[in-house]
């Protein structure tokens, strides 16, 4: 939010460019939802957004403005939060927001070259997804090895800060999921992940 908006006082609306990572979400209940075609005769509800938003950028002259209130740390609520899950994760619903649990199968830099990370998620032997990994929590990559190395941040630190392929324990990836385009089919990617257990 920017703080010296008010919806209530045309006089002090900015005009402003945003840069974040762009996503189509179905959330049912979300302002600006519509109904899509994206090949023979098939359709989606939903909308496009910023999410998460990495920069506003001042573009109407009147000089600089302030963000907040800063964001602070604090617990997951990982019941309540992520509601999409490996069941229902290709199926359209009320919320975006989901809980993926599966097997490391490759790690490699994202194609856009971005800086963040995508990772291939096997959540049962015929269904695997690709989750991605913002830059902001990686502190190293080893595309060679496929071994991310993170920030000591709490939301990554179950995983011991780093993550690599692996048949043996299961991941649960946290984040938003994003409904992608492709030859006239949609598929869900998680974009970004938010938390790593």
């Amino acid at each position: 939010m920017l703080s010296q908006i008010s919806r209530k006082n045309l006089s002090t609306y900015r005009k402003v460019r945003v840069y974040g990572g762009l996503r189509f979400g179905t959330e049912v209940n979300h302002s600006g939802t519509r109904t899509s075609q994206y090949g023979n005769g098939r359709t989606i509800a939903g909308h496009s957004e910023i999410h998460p938003v990495e920069r506003v950028e001042s573009i109407d002259g009147r000089g600089p403005f302030t963000i907040g209130p800063s964001a602070k740390v604090s617990s997951w609520p990982t019941a309540q939060r992520y509601k999409v899950t490996n069941a229902n994760c290709a199926k359209t619903g009320p919320s975006n927001y989901a809980k993926l649990t599966g097997k490391v199968e490759r790690i490699a830099a994202s194609a856009d070259k971005s800086g963040d990370v995508d990772v291939w998620v096997r959540t049962t032997p015929q269904r695997r997804y690709i989750a991605t990994i913002p830059q902001y929590y990686v502190s190293h990559s080893d595309p060679a090895a496929q071994i991310i190395t993170f920030l000591q941040l709490p939301n990554f630190a179950a995983v011991h800060y780093s993550l690599q392929p692996s048949n043996a324990k299961p991941r649960t990836f946290c984040g938003l999921r994003n409904w992608k385009f492709s030859l006239g089919s949609t598929f869900p990617a998680l974009q970004p992940v938010e938390m790593l257990r």
